[in-house]
């Protein structure tokens, strides 16, 4: 079907019935009606449970929007916390940005929270992620685990050691980021040429200090 020279996707059931319908195409747009299809026909004939079981099993063959699927239709609770929070750091990390806000705020002071806390600290680091909220969750999580009396433990000061450092890469990134994107907003605003100029320069000489800090590493 075609809706303004863009192609439509409709799933229709076995009643007749529409079921989902996508106008236009997207890269994960496939991934996505193979989820809904799954998650209207599979899941109901195969009688797939939704309990943890079920869950970890689809985290191990790393089917995580799946995973995830699942766990929204679980009740809440603090033993799917970490697991709801890996699935979502897989399939969208803006996700599992709020949803750690979630779990600080709903179970905080739970005798679970410390194991939560450093399952997420561990997920953090393993995931090599680049985005600096992602990072500070990791932080956070450690520094949780160290006010719960885990301060002599070696692992945890490690662990934030690492997060530190990466977390200030991101933000030596998004700092040069911010500089080069001065010089267009300058222009934008018909800034003069002494003011383009000196923009110029700041960019080359953090661009210059970004450079040998990779170099020395």
């Amino acid at each position: 079907a075609f809706h303004g020279n863009h192609p439509s996707a409709i799933i229709i059931d076995d009643k007749g019935i529409i079921r989902g319908r996508w106008d236009g195409w997207s890269p994960r747009l496939a991934e996505i009606i193979r989820m809904a299809i799954w998650a209207l026909k599979i899941v109901p004939e195969q009688g797939i449970q939704a309990d943890l079981a079920t869950v970890k099993g689809l985290v191990e063959e790393k089917e995580y929007l799946k995973a995830l699927y699942l766990l929204e239709i679980m009740p809440e609770n603090i033993e799917s916390a970490a697991l709801k929070y890996q699935c979502k750091l897989e399939v969208s990390e803006n996700s599992a940005i709020r949803y750690f806000d979630v779990i600080q705020e709903k179970y905080r002071g739970d005798e679970q929270y410390p194991a939560v806390m450093e399952s997420i600290m561990h997920l953090v680091l393993v995931s090599d992620s680049r985005t600096d909220a992602v990072i500070k969750n990791g932080l956070d999580a450690a520094e949780r685990l160290l006010r719960s009396g885990r301060n002599g433990d070696y692992r945890v000061h490690e662990t934030m050691g690492i997060l530190c450092y990466r977390y200030g890469e991101s933000f030596k990134r998004k700092g040069v980021q911010a500089l080069e994107n001065s010089i267009p907003a300058a222009k934008m605003n018909c800034a003069g040429d002494d003011v383009i100029e000196h923009l110029e320069e700041q960019v080359k000489k953090f661009q210059t200090m970004a450079e040998t800090m990779r170099r020395r590493k």
